[in-house]
């Protein structure tokens, strides 16, 4: 009896020893999202310790210090490009928009930090992030802000760079920590499985999207599969329809590039308007800005030509037609191919691809007799017009 006694004694000593010696942390776990975050304070350094883990299902998943993303220090976690590992980003806000990688956060990865079962788990020391510019970590506080961001479930960044294009977070939550409980010797804090020296803020998981991304994306589609043939290819007869479908393509177009433009300014990859979309895209406008304005011309020089009085006939009007066609096709297929190219700028998931190149198929199938029919009203009217052959007169 007495040895089992001292036995019980020793483990129960051994025990406290080990609690004893665990670094002091704050701890939120989020039941849910199966996902924990502990935070250590080290009192005899700059520095603050952390074990993060979470699903590897999520495109990447953050805790930030602060009340609002404009100034607060976001630390990012996404699997490595061998998805063996985990890369460990740590980024500056300024603002509703992808923070941005600063290199003044010193940060060390510790062992066990790696993809276990499923999972991404990080153990790692920040090293002098108590205060950063437009911002600074209250360790005195026991309530310090804090924001927590999960990425979609779809296409995971999976890339060994701190600087990955990231894609908007698709919930996010607020809670407040106690620092001073987390204060203590400086060290990675236990795995734990209950929260501690949290509280909650608001709804758990807000939803949130990038609608400004989805109403671009289905603004210019519209536009280059549905108006823009309409446009280029006169299917529209009559004065008043044709304006009024280029007055229409005019407010999807306007719609379209003001949403591009204010989400392109919320990504840290479009931010500067290099990428090879926005740069086709310039072009694209251009072309279609230019199409009404040279088919005016074209029907004034073919009008001129047609005058009773005009002692001999104008070909001008043949070739400054072609030529406007040609203009118009170039630009149509410029505009569907940089469909694609906006998709990867998106981070999309792989079916849009899919979706949008059947509704290419579908609209070549629907396009193709349609042109088929304007041609031969066009050569009708040509011999209505010009009996003796001079050529075709595109009036439309």
């Amino acid at each position: 009896m007495a040895a089992n006694f001292f036995k019980a004694a020793i483990f129960l000593g051994i025990l406290l020893h080990v609690a004893n010696s665990s670094p002091a942390a704050s701890t939120l776990c989020l039941d849910q999202k199966q996902t924990t975050f502990s935070l250590n304070v080290a009192n005899d350094s700059n520095d603050i310790y952390f074990h993060f883990e979470s699903p590897a299902q999520h495109a990447w998943v953050a805790v930030g210090a602060g009340t609002e993303m404009k100034g607060a220090l976001m630390f990012f976690m996404y699997p490595s490009k061998d998805n063996q590992h985990v890369t460990f980003s740590p980024r500056i806000a300024t603002g509703a928009v992808e923070p941005t990688y600063t290199e003044e956060i010193q940060v060390g990865i510790h062992n066990g930090s790696s993809t276990q079962n499923g999972k991404l788990v990080l153990n790692a020391v920040c090293h002098n992030c108590r205060s950063w510019n437009g911002g600074l970590l209250n360790i005195s506080s026991t309530a310090q802000p804090w924001m927590y961001a999960f990425g979609p479930t779809s296409n995971p960044v999976s890339s060994d760079s701190m600087t990955a294009s990231l894609t908007q977070h698709a919930t996010y939550g607020k809670f407040t920590m106690d620092m001073t409980q987390a204060t203590g010797p400086g060290g990675v804090p236990a795995a734990s499985s209950i929260s501690s020296g949290i509280t909650l803020t608001g709804s758990q998981y807000i939803k949130d999207g990038d609608e400004l991304s989805v109403t671009h994306g289905y603004a210019m589609a519209a536009l280059v599969l549905v108006f823009t043939p309409i446009l280029i290819l006169h299917l529209l007869s009559g004065a008043r329809l044709r304006w009024i479908n280029y007055t229409v393509f005019i407010l999807v177009a306007v719609l379209g590039l003001v949403c591009g433009f204010y989400d392109s300014m919320t990504y840290n990859r479009s931010k500067n308007f290099g990428a090879p979309h926005q740069i086709i895209a310039y072009v694209v406008i251009i072309g279609l800005l230019v199409l009404p304005k040279y088919r005016m011309v074209s029907r004034m020089v073919s009008r001129h030509r047609h005058r009773p009085k005009t002692p001999q006939p104008d070909d001008r009007s043949g070739w400054i037609s072609r030529i406007g066609i040609w203009i118009g096709m170039i630009t149509w297929i410029l505009a569907l191919v940089d469909g694609f190219l906006g998709i990867k700028l998106a981070d999309s998931k792989n079916y849009i691809y899919v979706i949008y190149g059947c509704c290419i198929i579908a609209m070549i199938v629907v396009a193709g007799p349609l042109i088929w029919f304007v041609k031969k009203r066009h050569d009708r009217r040509e011999k209505r017009e010009d009996p003796n052959g001079a050529g075709i007169i595109p009036t439309g």
